[in-house]
């Protein structure tokens, strides 16, 4: 992946070798990793790595919201249709994404997604997704309006010389506080409140953990603080580690407060890791009498073939490139994990992906030129082509396959 985490991701290395002390936190200890909570929020999140001690309340509340909402397809008996929309990360690449969601739009045969995840750059698309087309027009800005000074400012000498990370942030974070305004998050909580859910994932460094966020959940609680968390989350999932700060979180353990160190949620998955949810719903629904008919729709901001670039010998390209290739193989193996937990429990399994005909040249970070073109690529075949494939094989087959 050509972007800024396989731009940058090289650098962290050179931070790590001139011993930088960095800027001292109250860090959770080990012991109380598992219990530590948001002050005043009560079931917002939960280890992405396996499944809430309490799911099957979890899935209950679903099924009685849905009910109460009029939906007739949650009585016992019946066959819900349930949309999952999977979101990965990819940086600037999630322009392909924004255009891929406002295409299916317009061709008029975009489901509502039940439960939309998002990882990085597909957290930031996440909750246009999530709230459905009404939110196409500001999706498109978000990843055509803007240039590399409107995503961050370098700070490559304050980083290395003791700082937290190689840039500032503050125009991002300005950006997400723009689009996820209060109307957006109520609107994310009423959706919430009938059944429908929203999910980020981050990565807690501290326990090198991958971390669930329910945003709708955030949402539901309206206040001030809840709406900052939120935003925050927002940032964390897309804070690439060194090249961009940590998000400090509060939280409250045995009476005390300290602070999480939170990172890009792409740093364990490319894709949000609901695997074991996926699972345990599956099972806890059809044991309240019903028989969930279940899509999962995947959508890689990146490509999934091999791309030939011929890297110079120097410790910087080599650095860019290794961690380029980590990256697109750790998204392929995160599809197959997707795929074979939606083939255990008969779900049907689609992906889509940049394919090799998209030609154009990348030539730098969050280049707007690029992004449009790569957004025009997504809208065409969300509009006109047929992205999605059954299994990331196909996938592959069919990235190779284009002309």
């Amino acid at each position: 992946m050509r972007s800024v985490a396989a731009a940058f991701a090289l650098i962290s290395l050179g931070i790590v070798a001139a011993g930088c002390t960095g800027v001292p936190r109250n860090a959770v200890p080990e012991h109380l990793a598992s219990s530590a909570s948001v002050p005043s929020m009560t079931g917002i999140r939960y280890w992405g790595d396996e499944p809430p001690s309490n799911m099957a309340d979890k899935v209950r509340e679903i099924i009685r919201q849905r009910r109460a909402s009029g939906d007739r397809t949650y009585q016992r008996g019946a066959s819900p249709r349930i949309n999952i929309l999977v979101l990965s990360g990819g940086a600037d690449n999630g322009a392909y994404g924004a255009g891929l969601l406002n295409g299916w739009s317009d061709r008029g045969t975009r489901p509502r997604f039940d439960i939309v995840t998002g990882v990085s750059t597909g957290a930031l698309t996440a909750p246009f997704a999530f709230l459905g087309s009404g939110y196409d027009r500001a999706l498109k800005e978000v990843y055509t309006r803007y240039e590399a000074d409107d995503y961050f400012e370098p700070r490559p000498l304050q980083g290395l010389l003791g700082g937290t990370s190689l840039a500032d942030v503050a125009p991002l974070y300005g950006l997400i506080s723009h689009y996820a305004n209060d109307d957006l998050i109520d609107a994310v909580a009423r959706e919430h409140g009938k059944g429908r859910r929203l999910f980020v994932q981050t990565t807690n460094l501290d326990a090198q953990r991958p971390v669930i966020w329910d945003m709708g959940a955030i949402a539901g609680y309206r206040s001030a603080e809840a709406r900052e968390l939120f935003r925050r989350v927002l940032l964390a999932s897309a804070s690439v580690p060194a090249i961009f700060p940590s998000v400090q979180i509060r939280v409250r353990a045995d009476g005390r407060d300290y602070e999480e160190m939170h990172v890009d949620g792409g740093t364990v998955s490319q894709q949000a890791g609901l695997s074991a949810w996926i699972f345990r719903t599956h099972d806890l629904i059809k044991a309240s009498g019903m028989r969930p008919d279940r899509t999962i729709y995947v959508v890689r901001n990146n490509t999934v073939s091999p791309e030939w670039q011929s890297v110079d010998n120097n410790v910087l390209k080599i650095a860019a490139r290794a961690s380029s290739t980590t990256i697109k193989y750790q998204g392929n193996a995160d599809l197959y994990m997707d795929y074979l937990a939606a083939r255990e429990r008969g779900a049907r399994f689609r992906a889509t992906a940049i394919g090799d005909d998209f030609g154009v040249k990348y030539v730098g970070p969050f280049n707007r030129d690029y992004m449009n073109q790569l957004y025009s690529y997504g809208y065409t075949k969300g509009r006109h082509g047929n992205p999605w494939q059954n299994s990331p094989t196909r996938l592959l087959q069919a990235a190779n396959a284009d002309p």
